[in-house]
């Protein structure tokens, strides 16, 4: 049954850049689905739902299903009805966490999943909307490998990173052939490069990445890379902590040109609790927002959804729904979402536009259960 948790009567909470004299609407927020047991578990900790064809939407869980080792699924937004389209499981016990969920143009459901496989450096799976996958490679960690966070689709393949091999960038197709496109650096020789997590698009043939930074030495924040179709790889910005630090979803492309991203941590405020960044074509950075967590709360690890309005829309890890106008450079908190979280960082993943001011999130706790909801809000 789905649950009316908040109403447009919230109080919405403003930030100290200010309001917009373009607002948006007061929002409501739903939970259209709570995740019940051998469902799914552990739901978008890091991937995004994605749109299908129809009313369709796609998403993968780390874990739950019949060997609690994840599930693909699929939400009608017409029927509310959900679906899981297949629970994965390994013959030796050991773990797969699915990764990310990627349509192609003809409707085709691709899955990558971070562990399994014969080498056990992670899987693409062709997944059937009528329920059922089947593996379609599988990893040896030469130079591809451990596949995480965000595919993009682009031309007839599919763009995605994994950490082996100190990281990577591929692609792959339908038939599950892969191609490697960039390695990145030993973080031995460039730490901040290390453990690059998904990617965006740019302008046809670019995409954007971010690199979460190596775990020591401790001066490590991350980078962000712009990278073509055809391998050319650049480093845009260089993280220092005090503009921000360990981004983890890669930066969008806004409607006024620049590309705008969030790190999870680091930024002025004493509390290092993340920001909001900009970077023009011409490659000027700035912090365009740090948050403070008392105020518009913190580590937005989930990144930037931009929307069919010119703005764009994010949800941080405590919970808080905020926007950004590039045309009035206003950053605005809209609602906080504690109810549905169900604790601290269980929103770790973007939220996407299913129609105009429409959109749809996931959360990894919270809800009827307490494994996760599938949320909407609208404007």
């Amino acid at each position: 049954m789905r649950e009316r948790i908040l109403a447009a009567s919230v109080a919405l909470l403003a930030c100290s850049v200010g309001f917009s004299s373009n607002a948006d609407a007061a929002p409501t927020v739903e939970i259209v689905h709570s995740f019940a047991p051998g469902e799914a578990r552990y739901p978008g900790s890091e991937a995004t739902l994605v749109q299908g064809p129809g009313n369709m939407l796609y998403g993968v869980s780390q874990l739950g299903g019949q060997a609690d080792k994840g599930t693909v699924y699929s939400f009608n937004t017409r029927t509310g009805r959900f679906k899981q389209l297949h629970s994965f499981s390994r013959p030796d016990g050991g773990d797969v966490f699915p990764q990310a969920v990627a349509v192609g143009p003809a409707g085709e459901i691709l899955v990558t999943t971070y562990q399994g496989g014969s080498h056990d450096y992670g899987t693409i799976y062709l997944a059937n909307p009528m329920g059922g996958a089947v593996e379609i490679h599988s990893f040896d960690g030469a130079d591809i490998g451990r596949p995480v966070g965000r595919l993009v689709a682009y031309d007839g393949y599919f763009y995605g990173t994994g950490y082996a091999s100190w990281g990577s960038v591929f692609r792959f197709d339908v038939q599950g052939n892969t191609e490697l496109l960039h390695a990145f650096p030993s973080p031995y020789s460039s730490p901040d490069e290390a453990q690059p997590f998904g990617l965006s698009a740019g302008a046809p043939g670019v995409f954007y990445g971010a690199t979460w930074g190596w775990y020591a030495p401790p001066q490590s924040h991350g980078a962000v890379y712009s990278l073509n179709a055809d391998g050319q790889y650049a480093v845009m910005h260089f993280f220092n902590g005090a503009d921000g630090s360990r981004p983890f979803y890669a930066p969008v492309r806004a409607s006024d040109g620049n590309l705008y991203g969030t790190t999870a941590e680091g930024g002025p405020n004493p509390d290092a609790c993340g920001v909001v960044y900009r970077l023009t074509p011409t490659g000027t950075f700035d912090v365009f927002h740090s948050f403070d967590f008392l105020v518009d709360g913190c580590s937005p690890m989930g990144g930037l959804l931009p929307a069919s309005n010119g703005k764009l829309y994010g949800v941080n890890g405590a919970g808080v729904f905020y926007v950004i106008n590039p045309a009035t450079q206003r950053f605005r908190v809209l609602l906080r979402l504690d109810q549905i979280t169900g604790g601290p960082e269980s929103i770790q993943s973007a939220l996407i536009e299913t129609a105009p001011r429409v959109f749809y999130g996931v959360s990894s706790s919270g809800g009827q259960y307490g494994q996760g909801t599938i949320y909407k809000i609208k404007l």
